[in-house]
């Protein structure tokens, strides 16, 4: 059995000049290596980002691997060392069946509730094969139990994608990237009850000024807005996407359309660059004032690497969000000047002082990805400075990091990597979890 990439999106051309911030050194560790040797039953190609238990596990998923009879992917644990160890150690908790009782190829992140239950969304599956919700609950003894809480049946979406949320009520809320009434996704949520569990569609998207094909999950607010994004759609056919806004009981709002432009390398007014990006892929962040951190997988630059945005709330009497773009990424192409990211499929991390933190699946040194830095502006100054933390060289540290990263208390951060070049000649690197110290 071969390990595939499940679902992959087609890589951007790394081009044109760059205009980006120097190196800051930083300290990477593989925390653990899936084994690329007999059947994948460890699991292979994790996609999404980690999660963070009451445990001080990390959790995960792979796209791919674990039960040879199906290849549909895992559900893993990785607990820290005891004391006076250095290794970390891996545990499958689930691996999935497929159709038509269970789900295959979970893709986004996994939702960690205060009890330790695991929750999650899977591609594929079900008696429709149109994805599945599920959940894994801890026995208390080392063993874990499944319980599948839905399986889309096309009518009420199809292709969950993105991670799940819980609302004020406890209810998951999560996005599929198809299915509803006119095939361009839904808006759901799910009440966690074991075999009970019943699903609620919040909105059907219909495409044009409504977006479409919601990739990423959602994000809420301390006053219960939900926010999410559309990767296609918009205002017009050639627009890239749109972040949308629902409030309690209410109606989405279309609080930005993305218009995929792209122009002349780092082209500025009044000191902040002017593209707009295109295909949000990665969950939203928001701050402690209201606004709203997005990255886009494509548009942005002429070297059309994707970029980082800021949406800000309307002012008082005003009702329009301000988008500000923060970075445009321009991939490797000019390696005598410097390297810069390509393609951030995940959103941005955000810390206590404002500085955001994400990857890129592409781009860096040899175009294997990259963990990046952006810092506020100084006090008068206007413009982001980012700051290459990891450039994966593609082998033992891993190539692709598609997922989202997470800190610890200490401001570590954790994330994956789906692929790496072989580690000898008789394996390959089929993806990996690494820890760095900014």
């Amino acid at each position: 059995m071969t390990p595939t990439r499940t679902m992959r999106l087609a890589a951007v051309l790394l081009a044109a000049s760059a205009c980006t911030g120097a190196h800051a050194a930083a300290k990477m560790s593989v925390l653990f290596r899936f084994p690329a040797t007999g059947d994948f039953a460890s699991g292979a190609n994790p996609e999404a980002g980690l999660a963070a238990g009451p445990d001080g596990s990390l959790y995960g998923t792979t796209s791919v691997g674990g039960d040879s009879n199906c290849d549909c992917g895992t559900v893993f644990r990785l607990t820290p060392p005891a004391l006076g160890q250095t290794k970390w150690t891996q545990t499958v908790l689930h691996s999935f069946q497929g159709y038509p009782n269970d789900g295959q190829a979970p893709l986004a992140s996994l939702t960690v509730d205060s009890q330790g239950n695991v929750y999650g969304t899977t591609l594929l599956g079900g008696p429709s094969q149109a994805g599945t919700v599920f959940m894994l609950q801890n026995g208390g003894t080392g063993s874990w139990t499944e319980t599948v809480l839905h399986a889309f049946n096309i009518a009420d979406g199809q292709f969950p994608y993105g991670s799940l949320a819980f609302d004020g009520a406890g209810n998951l809320v999560g996005t599929t990237a198809l299915g509803g009434s006119a095939n361009q996704g839904t808006l759901f949520a799910v009440q966690p009850a074991g075999a009970n569990s019943t699903l609620t569609v919040l909105h059907d998207f219909a495409g044009g000024k409504d977006g479409g094909q919601p990739y990423s999950g959602v994000t809420f607010d301390a006053e219960g807005n939900l926010y999410g994004t559309t990767s296609s759609d918009g205002i017009t056919d050639a627009s890239g996407g749109t972040v949308f806004q629902l409030t309690p009981g209410g109606t989405p709002t279309v609080l930005h359309v993305f218009t995929d432009i792209t122009d002349k390398c780092c082209t500025k007014t009044g000191g902040l660059l002017t593209q707009d990006g295109g295909i949000p892929y990665g969950n939203l962040t928001l701050d402690a004032a209201g606004n709203i951190y997005a990255t886009t997988e494509e548009g942005c630059e002429s070297a059309d690497g994707g970029g980082v945005f800021k949406l800000a709330p309307p002012e008082a009497g005003a009702t329009n969000w301000a988008e500000t773009t923060l970075h445009c990424f321009v991939g490797n192409s000019n390696l005598n000047k410097h390297q810069d990211g390509s393609e951030p499929m995940g959103g941005v991390l955000i810390d206590a002082t404002g500085n955001l933190y994400g990857t890129t699946a592409n781009g860096g040194t040899i175009g294997a990805g990259a963990v990046y830095k952006l810092i506020p502006p100084r006090a008068g100054k206007k413009v982001w400075k980012e700051q290459l933390l990891l450039s994966f060289d593609g082998g033992p540290d891993g190539d692709e990091p598609f997922g989202n990263l997470i800190a610890d208390t200490a401001g570590n951060l954790y994330g994956t990597t789906i692929a790496g070049d072989p580690l000898n000649a008789n394996t390959m690197q089929i993806g990996g979890v690494y820890r760095l110290t900014p």
